[in-house]
């Protein structure tokens, strides 16, 4: 009797590949026993996680995500691949052996770099690579990655897309520390601001069968355009599930990020924007949509769902202009419109530097004097730098009047480090002066330092307004606190972390 043992690899994991080991096994005993062991290590290795490597074990990327199973991880070596992926209903890793640097994703203008689609119970990730030349110059829209389903994006550079750079159309898609460019490839066509569009276009929402939302983060993102109106916006959010959106850098693009919540069915809080740094855009900074007429939500007093904490806003309207190139306006560096009282603002630093534009602008009257509630303002610094031709605010916002010196919000230089440096000098008076119990705080900064400290030695750690906290101590000392509650209603615990 003659005993072949065929050890399964990546290639070949299923039963039937083992075919040769059964040959000239002519016992019965010995037919069962072999089957047995074949099973038992088939099993085992169809349930192990294998890494199948670009080139060496397969020749294109499409290659070895189409041999790729459920746990697999497709390392790409260094180079640059023509090609136009498409993964699908897998759980697997695509990720690059040496960074986005050296590892160049080209789509060839023909379509999308690469097209993703995860349904429930499975989970891709594209991980490190550049992703350039998607769509065409006659077809813009979806251009560097379209993703559906549950998804990860993070540590690729996302450039010289016609369209959107990150397209998500539904689900929860994770976009992390990715680098995206929204100027179109070719500045010098006309109409060139057509072919530029969103860095990150997203869409998020509970998929058919799926039980609870899941939210999407949004974080740790460079998006930056080169200030012209060829450049694209940068994040756009259509809500419809939980979305945060915290710790990016938005800069150079026309608009900086723009939410809508598109979520009728509870009152919780569906959005948190936090800790991003947003500034020299062209055409503002920060828009808040919510349409009560599409939802069941009489006009009134309602929970604040889509909340705006400890954003640093300098500087949108590099255009220089009250309408953008389009019409729309007027321009400020926050635009708030239609269902107010489903908004709030906490903590944050909202600092203009237009001479002819409002720094924060609300666009209607949400409901025509049926709805007077207003927005929440909560310890905000709002702030012109410039002589202005325009109030500090356009429109009330639902206030009977002039909220400056309420609930902690002031009107005052924040004393940056510099123009190109938006950190806070230690005597700045947004430093020590937010609010402890904002919804939607972190527990660091962008540059990982703990929120809460003493930075002017008052005996107790207070949060400083904006992205970046100040230097100081965490640890109060022994005090009395009287506490006021502030005027607004409550919002609904915040289940975001």
């Amino acid at each position: 009797m003659n005993l072949v043992t065929v050890a399964p690899t990546w290639a070949c994991r299923s039963l039937c590949c083992a075919y040769a080991t059964l040959v000239g096994v002519r016992s019965p005993l010995l037919f069962a026993m072999t089957v047995a062991i074949l099973l038992l290590t088939g099993t085992r290795a169809l349930l192990a996680q294998s890494t199948i490597h670009v080139p060496a074990d397969q020749p294109t990327i499409q290659a070895a995500i189409d041999a790729a199973q459920n746990g697999d991880t497709v390392l790409v070596a260094p180079g640059t691949y023509y090609e136009n992926l498409q993964v699908q209903n897998k759980s697997i890793t695509v990720r690059s052996d040496k960074g986005a640097a050296q590892t160049i994703l080209d789509g060839g203008k023909k379509n999308v770099v690469a097209n993703i689609y995860a349904g429930i119970g499975f989970n891709i990730t594209l991980d490190g690579f550049t992703i350039q030349n998607g769509a065409t110059s006659l077809s813009p829209s979806n251009g560097g990655v379209v993703a559906y389903g549950f998804a990860t994006i993070q540590n690729n550079v996302i450039r010289e897309n016609w369209g959107y750079g990150i397209t998500v159309q539904g689900g929860s898609v994770n976009i992390l520390n990715n680098h995206v460019v929204t100027t179109a490839p070719s500045a010098s066509q006309g109409y060139c601001y057509v072919y530029a569009l969103n860095g990150i276009n997203m869409t998020s929402s509970t998929l058919p069968g799926q039980v609870a939302p899941v939210q999407t983060r949004i974080s740790g993102n460079l998006i930056e355009g080169d200030g012209t109106f060829c450049s694209g916006q940068g994040i756009g959010v259509s809500a419809a599930s939980p979305v945060l959106i915290e710790n990016n850098t938005i800069r150079g693009t026309t608009k900086g990020i723009g939410v809508s919540d598109l979520q009728r069915t509870d009152d919780d809080v569906h959005v948190i924007v936090r800790q991003n740094l947003i500034y020299n855009n062209r055409y503002g900074g920060l828009y808040f949509d919510y349409f009560p007429f599409q939802g069941s939500t009489p006009y009134g007093v309602a929970p604040a769902t889509m909340v705006a904490t400890n954003n640093t806003l300098y500087n949108n309207l590099t255009a220089g202009t009250y309408y953008d190139n389009t019409g729309g306006g007027p321009l400020a560096e926050i635009v708030l419109s239609d269902f107010y009282s489903r908004m709030a603002l906490f903590n944050n630093l909202i600092i203009g530097n237009s001479s002819v534009s409002p720094v924060i602008n609300c666009s209607s009257l949400a409901g025509s004097g049926v709805n007077r509630t207003p927005p929440i303002f909560d310890h905000n610094n709002i702030y012109n730098l410039q002589p202005s031709s325009a109030a500090l605010f356009l429109n009330d916002c639902g206030y009977a009047a002039f909220f400056i010196g309420l609930n902690g919000n002031i009107s005052a230089n924040p004393l940056f480090t510099s123009s190109t440096d938006l950190h806070l000098s230690r005597s700045s008076p947004s430093v020590d002066a937010a609010n402890n119990s904002a919804v939607g705080i972190a527990g660091t900064d962008p540059d990982g330092n703990p929120r809460l400290q003493d930075s002017k030695g008052i005996g107790y750690p207070v949060i400083d307004m904006g992205a970046y906290e100040a230097s100081g101590s965490q640890t109060p000392a022994l005090s009395t606190l009287t506490l006021t509650p502030s005027t607004y209603y409550q919002i609904r615990p915040d289940p975001m972390t």
